[in-house]
């Protein structure tokens, strides 16, 4: 157990040492096709994430669900409205935009992404995330 927690430890540091990429068309360019961890963040408070999930395909997730898709899509876009008082969908894609930068880390294996994600949504307390 003592190296299963060491190990999501290093995943932790590495991805909040991981490079961060804003919500805009570019994104993309930014985003692989591998599954894989996330938590987006307020640039004004890097250190406080939003929003943590887990995709099969980060690219997909990131770009095409929560920033560009509806809340049916985006769990992330339907707390947001509903949380902040957002009128649609439109306006949470303004507040990824303006305010918001995503990390990311790969990780292959299924059982060991949902564990990492798990643990580091108990480490890093997203707001939005239940």
């Amino acid at each position: 157990m003592e190296e299963l927690i060491n190990k999501y430890k290093k995943m932790i540091n590495e991805l909040l040492g991981n490079p961060s990429f804003d919500f805009n068309e570019d994104l993309t360019t930014n985003l692989p096709q591998k599954p894989g961890v996330y938590r987006i963040f307020e640039k004004e408070n890097p250190g406080k994430a939003i929003y943590l999930g887990k995709s099969k395909n980060l690219k997909n997730c990131i770009f095409y669900d929560h920033y560009k898709g509806d809340k049916i899509a985006s769990t992330l876009k339907r707390k947001l409205i509903a949380g902040m008082n957002m009128s649609d969908e439109k306006e949470a894609m303004h507040y990824l935009s303006s305010k918001c930068s995503v990390q990311f880390i790969i990780i292959e294996n299924k059982q060991l992404q949902t564990g990492f994600e798990h643990f580091a949504i108990a480490i890093l307390v997203p707001k939005w995330n239940d």
